[in-house]
Parts: structure tokens; sequence; C-alpha cells
């Protein structure tokens, strides 16, 4: 592939270059943009493929529009970056952008096809909106971004990002916190996703991350298939006593499939709430999204620590109407408490929730439960509101390590069983450590005195060799939070039996869920996740049979098919889901997946002009799938001149005699392709 640089100065005449059709065919360029020179012309100009850079330890003031492109443009530092996470140390090797008024820096309303990677930004002036807005944005991948705010400096958010294929990955957000505002390093409401928040450093008063808190426009914009992994969640201990707004470190209002794994969460207070971590409450916002929902939620292999409470999971808004939180999993986590508070108040009507395989230690607490049901308040239904009628439709509670606190597993109606029986509609109950609290239990709980529990442990919380909790667990494991992977007892010295030999479930077979997978087009992202159920709940996916698409992947670990089709045409391919846990334990299914070509500019030249006189034209494409709308997305028509989004004519008079050059756009339902024309306006 030939290379190609430009230098883009002060002078937007200096931009005059040579354009040509922009589709996933051009030649890649470096675009340098020095100090002082013109940013918002260099990504105007920027065809797929080009990167565009900025020297390292420059600084450009101003608010940026990112336009939609026809394939992936780069806009990054001259710095060699680092192949990891981002840290204020590498402050040196960026360049910083900052707005100049009290709104966003990056404007990527609309745009599509972009990578930020290795930029440094400064808060808005005021600290007001976000710095990064993402408004019906696809295709968008942030990576190795550095916000770094000083005390006291105020900053809303950091990224909205309301799109399709965000990524914000390997990036450094700090001190973000609003006066008499909510603040959030990143939130989204109303963009399909998918979604991949991994491996950040992420540091906000109110909510560090969350999903909803405004209303989407349809239940198709909820926000779907999120990966949350890697990630380091904290708060800024100086912001103790102080008015920041301290709400929780992660929150779900509205999102489905949804996978939060191997981060830490720390550091989270009494303050704007009751002190509780992790969230997931869906809430209809602002009243016109009855649709709002939490579903198909995975935490597992986390941290959450120093932190009175650890999780509030509701069932319904309790003002407006939504949808049901419903088939949560919460597996494999250490839970750390700081001596008040509550592992987990649960209550009106969740659907279906299981607790499984977590260690929670908790420091001697006088007043509150280990685990809360509730059914009180009320559900938001259409004009009004009514009484709920049960916590937990289906409740599994197994395997755990847990501190009792005073009043163990509490509500209203009582303690232990009676909890259950009184607030579910069914429950499993098996295999489970209380250490402490108060109440009557299923046989198969362990009740523990409190002095015994901190001598279970490791200095990982992990079960030391002499506790007789090990391999005591339904599959076979240890109880509480095990290594990730691990899924077959450790060898140890006997031990004695639990009170009560527990009886261990076959795990119920693997079955692919996902029946069918949609069509792609060539050189358009595409996105598919085939999903399963039973074995462990974890899977190897592999290709057994046929080939997929030119350009397409699937993940290993995820069931996920990614990637851009380069050619047309129809593939059957047939994927395996093996039990990560027991590879005999399988199932597999076949798919067909057709390609079509993404929608294409034909036309190649245009009419001559005459000054003053009439002039009309209409521009041609192929391969679309549905209306084409039309626009300019760099260069201008000759004054006088408009061109219809709809039909794409151009037309109109001018009195300007020279020669326009212009980028034009079509865009169809799925694909959008450009090509650089000129219009020659002649004296006579």
């Amino acid at each position: 592939m030939n290379q190609r640089s430009r230098w883009v100065g002060p002078a937007a005449a200096v931009l005059f270059v040579q354009l040509f059709c922009s589709n996933a065919t051009a030649d890649a360029a470096s675009i340098t943009v020095p100090s002082g020179g013109n940013l918002q012309a260099a990504l105007d100009a920027a065809q797929p493929g080009d990167t565009v850079v900025l020297p390292a330890g420059t600084r450009f003031v101003g608010q940026y529009r990112f336009p939609a492109k026809a394939g992936m443009v780069t806009l990054t530092s001259s710095g060699t970056l680092p192949n990891r996470r981002i840290t204020p140390a590498d402050a040196s090797l960026l360049a910083t952008i900052v707005s100049p008024v009290g709104m966003m820096s990056i404007d990527m309303t609309d745009a599509k096809n972009w990578t930020l990677d290795g930029i440094r930004f400064e808060a808005n002036p005021g600290g007001f909106g976000e710095v990064i807005g993402i408004q019906r944005g696809e295709n968008i991948v942030l990576r190795r971004l550095l916000l770094n705010l000083p005390s006291p400096q105020e900053q809303k958010r950091f990224i909205l990002g309301n799109g399709r294929n965000i990524t914000l990955t390997q990036s450094y957000c700090s001190g973000v916190w609003r006066s008499g505002q909510d603040s959030q390093c990143f939130v989204a409401w109303d963009g399909a996703g998918p979604y991949a928040i991994t491996d950040n450093f992420l540091e906000a008063a109110s909510e560090n991350v969350m999903f909803g808190g405004a209303d989407s426009i349809s239940p198709d914009n909820i926000p779907s298939d999120i990966l949350v992994e890697n990630n380091f969640f904290t708060k800024r201990l100086e912001w103790k006593g102080q008015p920041r707004g301290v709400k929780n470190i992660f929150e779900l209002k509205s999102a489905r499939r949804v996978i939060v794994r191997n981060n830490i969460f720390e550091r989270n207070w009494i303050d704007a709430q009751s002190g509780s971590a992790i969230v997931f409450t869906p809430r209809n916002q602002d009243g016109a999204a009855t649709w709002s929902v939490i579903e198909d939620v995975l935490f597992e292999y986390n941290i959450v620590r120093d932190t009175p409470s650890h999780f509030n999971i509701l069932g319904y808004d309790d003002i407006s109407k939504s949808g049901q939180s419903t088939r949560i999993t919460i597996r494999h986590n250490l839970l750390l408490g700081t001596g008040s508070g509550r592992m987990a108040l649960i209550g009106n009507e969740v659907g279906e929730l299981t607790i499984d395989h977590n260690t929670y230690v908790n420091p001697a607490d006088g007043s509150n439960a280990m685990m809360t049901l509730y059914s009180e308040g009320t559900v938001g239904v259409v004009g009004g509101t009514r009484l709920p009628a049960f916590a937990v439709a289906n409740l599994t509670v197994t395997n755990n390590m847990m501190s009792g606190n005073a009043y163990g597993l509490h509500s209203s109606v009582g303690s232990g069983t009676a909890a259950l029986t009184a607030m579910t509609r069914g429950y499993k109950w098996s295999n489970n450590v209380v250490a402490g609290g108060w109440g009557s239990y299923p046989a198969t709980t362990t009740l523990l005195p409190v002095a015994q529990y901190p001598g279970q442990f490791d200095a990982s919380y992990y079960l030391v060799s002499i506790s007789p909790f090990k391999s005591m667990a339904t599959d076979g494991t240890d109880l509480g939070w095990n290594r990730p992977g691990e899924t077959t007892p450790v060898p140890t010295t006997p031990t004695p039996a639990p009170p009560t030999s527990p009886t261990v479930p076959v795990a119920s077979a693997v079955t692919i869920t996902t029946g069918s997978l949609p069509d792609g087009r060539t050189t358009v992202p595409y996105s598919a996740l085939i999903a399963a159920t039973g074995g462990s709940g974890a899977f190897k996916w592999s290709l057994t049979s046929g080939t997929l698409p030119t350009g397409l992947a699937l993940d290993a670990n995820t069931g996920g098919i990614t990637g851009s089709p380069t050619r047309t045409g129809t593939s059957t391919f047939t994927v395996r889901a093996a039990d990560a846990a027991d590879a005999t334990k399988a199932a597999s299914s076949t798919y067909m997946v057709g390609v079509a070509a993404s929608v294409n500019v034909t036309t190649t030249s245009l009419p001559i002009g005459v000054k003053s006189s009439a002039y009309t034209a209409t521009l041609a494409a192929a391969n679309a799938a549905g209306p084409i709308t039309w626009t300019i997305t760099a260069g201008r028509l000759p004054p006088g001149l408009t061109l219809q989004a709809a039909t794409g004519t151009i037309s109109g008079r001018t009195n300007a005699a020279g020669a326009w050059t212009f980028i034009v756009t079509a865009t169809d339902a799925s694909s959008s392709a450009s090509a650089s024309l000129a219009i020659l306006v002649d004296k006579k």
C-alpha cells in the first residue's frame, strides 16, 4: 500500500490536496497537523485508512467535529505510545485537546469509523457537560486517552457514549466531579452497542460508569452487549466529607446482555446515596421509556472493597412503568466491607437472581443484615403505581462464604428460611456458610461462629488448606470465590463432612440459543453474538465446518463474530460451544450469513456549468439498500447550488465562475460511500 504524507498548516488553502473515491480502497496517508494548524480541516479531509498526527506536547484549543467516514480514520499523537494503559506519567508523549467554552471539545454526533489513540484532555471551562460527546456514533474506538484533573477542578463527565460499536480501552480518567450534578467517567443511555470498556483507570464521584440515566429513543436503543473487564474503579478519599455527590461505583439503569468481569471496584461511602457500590435498578428515567430493563447480567471474578454495602438490586422502577431486572448472576466475587452496611439489598419483584461462589467478609456489625429481601413501597405502572408482591421470583444462593452481620438473611417477616419462604416465589439455598447473624436456615447451611471465620482464609481470601470448606461446593470446588478457571477441587487432607451431605446437581446440557445471525455488507463493521446456556455457564467456541465470510472472525471466549466483510456471497458454517469446565459437554449449530455489496457512488464526473445559467445534475449510486441520503462531507458546491438529500440532485444558479471540489457521501440503511467530484463553472 502506498503511503502518502500531508501537512495541514494554518491556512485553509494549504488543504487543497488531491481527493478521490474514499471507499476502503484508498491509500493510507499520514496527515501531520503542526501547532496552530487547522485540525478541523484535517479531520474533514482524512480518508479511510488515514492517520491524523498531532505533535506530542502541542495543545489544540477548539471544538472539533468528527464526520462520518467510510472506513477507519485515526487521530493520534506523535509520541511513541506504550502498549498498555496510559498513565499521567505518559503525558509528555501526548498532544492535548481542550474546549474554549463550556461544552465538549470532541463532537462525535453522527460520527462513524474513528479511532482516538493517545490524546490528553483538559476540563471544559466551568466543568460543564462532557469532554467527548458521542451521539448516534458508530464504530468508535477510544484508546489510551488521558484526563487527569487536579483538585478542585470540576468536570461533569469525560465521555458520553451513545452509539454502536463503542470501545474505551487502556485509558485514564481521574478526578471527575461536578458541584450539584451527577458525574461519570463514562455513561451511555441511547445506543444499541456493543460496548467494550476494558483495562481503564476510572475515577468519578457519582457513578464511575453508568448505563441508563436518561431515556433511550426505542427498545432497539437500550445499551446492549456490554463488556466491562479488567478495569480499576476508585474514588478519591479526599472527597469524603466534601460536597461531591458520591453515589456508587457502577450502575445499570437500562441494559441488556452485560458481562462485568475481573475488575476492582473500591472506595464508596454513604453520601448522596446509601453506600451500595454496585447498583442494578431499572429506571424509566424521564417517563417515556417503558421498555427500560436490566436483563442477562453476569458479574464475576471482581473485587469490591472498601464500601459499606455491595449490591442494590431492584425489580422494577418504583415511580414509572419499566421492564424487570432479571437473569442476573453474581458469582466468584470477593466482597470486602467496611463494618457497616450489607452484602445485598434485593427487592420489589426481581425476576431470576443467582448468587453463587462469593466470599463476603465484613467486620463485626451490630446494626445491619447480611442480605435483605423486601417487598414494600411501590412498583410503577401506566398511570400510577401498585404494591409489589414479592422480593424475588426465583432466587438461587449457593456455595457462598458470608459474614452474617447482625441479622443474617433478613426480611420484615423474619430471617433465614422464613425470609426465603415469604419473600420469594421459589428459591434454592444450598452449601452456604454464614458467620454470625441469627435465624434458622435450610439444612445444608453451616452456621459458623464469627471468631472462626477469619481463620478460613489466606491473604487473598481463598480458603486455606485446612479449612473444612474445601471442596464442599455443589460443583466439587471450594466454597466462596475461586480463582478464574479453577473448576476442579484442589487436593487437600481429608476434611470433616458438612452438617448434612449436599446433593450435587448434574450440570444441564449445553444448548446454543441463538437461532440465526444477521446478514452483512462489504466494508461495514459486523458484530453478532452467539449465545449458549447450560453446563458451567462458560464456553469455548470453535468453527467445526464451513468458513465465515471473508473478513470476519469468531472469538473463542465470547462467541462473538466481528470484523468487516470484504467479499459478497453467502457463507454456511457450523459453530461448536463446549463447556469450559468439561469439553465433552457441547452443542453445535449451523448458520448461514449473506454479505451484500455496500452502496457505491457511480457518478465520476459532473457537467460544466455556465455563470448565471440554471444548472442541474443528478448523482447516482449502486447497491443501495433502501433510500439513499446524500450529503456534502467536505468542500463545498459553487455558491447558489444546493444538493437535495433525498434525490441526489444538484441544482440552482451560480454567479461565480471557477472550480469547486467537494466530497459527496451516499448513505443507505447500513452503509455509506463517498466520492470526490468537481464542478467547473465557465464564464459564458
